[in-house]
């Protein structure tokens, strides 16, 4: 479908609730994605894995004198 730029004038509180709702849906969308990809096991194991790796790495500050 083609589009078209146009200029007109809305109120203010009306585009406030147009704005609202492309952000609930763009959030919403954003949300569902993210469940989609942390659902995947795969992604979960190696994102588990990576983590413990750089704990390793980590510096351990329980012995650590202040």
């Amino acid at each position: 479908m083609a589009h078209r730029k146009t200029a007109i004038a809305v109120p203010e509180d009306i585009l406030d609730e147009v704005d609202r709702a492309v952000r609930a849906r763009r959030d919403a969308e954003i949300t569902r994605r993210l469940d989609a990809l942390f659902a995947d096991e795969s992604l979960a194991k190696r994102h588990r894995r990576e983590a413990d790796d750089l704990a390793e790495l980590a510096v351990d500050w329980s012995d650590e004198r202040w």
